[in-house]
């Protein structure tokens, strides 16, 4: 999951409503940006 890339407030991550599951791939069979920008809008 990652949260919105536009909500980093600290009670955006509070709402399950600005998390999305991730899309970009890394690894085998991970999703996600580590250490980078969340590319869910």
């Amino acid at each position: 999951m990652q949260l919105n890339a536009n909500l980093y407030s600290a009670l955006d991550n509070d709402d399950s409503l600005n998390w999305s599951k991730g899309t970009s791939s890394y690894e085998k069979d991970n999703k996600g940006t580590p250490a980078a920008l969340n590319d869910a809008l």
